[in-house]
């Protein structure tokens, strides 16, 4: 939940575009508009995601072991997925 409000993670889409973006959507279409948008958010906003890398980079060590103390074996997985570094 760390980048819930990261400016890369809000977007605002028409309705008209939900068949390519919905969590339902399916298909070639689909895929191929998700893809050239995932690379237009990273490219806009390369140097942000860059830094939230880098910081995931220092922190990671930090986090990984809060969450190994605090939480439950079988939801450990689930909150490291949320403080992955970005592929850009």
């Amino acid at each position: 939940m760390y980048c819930f409000t990261a400016p890369w993670n809000i977007v605002l889409i028409p309705i008209i575009i939900d068949p390519f973006t919905g969590h339902e959507a399916k298909g070639q279409y689909a895929d191929l508009f998700k893809r050239k948008f995932r690379n237009k958010i990273i490219k806009q906003f390369k140097n942000e995601i860059s830094e939230y890398n880098h910081l995931m980079d220092k922190w990671n060590p930090k986090i990984r072991s809060w969450v190994v103390k605090k939480i439950e074996n079988k939801d450990r997985e689930d909150y490291l997925k949320e403080f992955q570094k970005i592929k850009i």
